[in-house]
């Protein structure tokens, strides 16, 4: 009994971790490419500085 009420409760969760690991994967991407360019172009920034100096 408590073995199929535990199975119902766990079922949905289960499906929604692998849903939401999805969109986490897509959000953790977009800021690692997000996080990529600022660091980029704070580094062209030095870099336009310095030839400026």
């Amino acid at each position: 009994m408590w073995d199929v009420a535990g199975g119902k409760l766990i079922y949905p969760c289960y499906v929604t971790l692998i849903y939401n690991r999805e969109r986490v994967k897509k959000v953790l991407f977009c800021a690692m490419l997000v996080r990529t360019l600022l660091v980029f172009f704070s580094y062209l920034k030095i870099y336009f500085l310095r030839l400026q100096s």
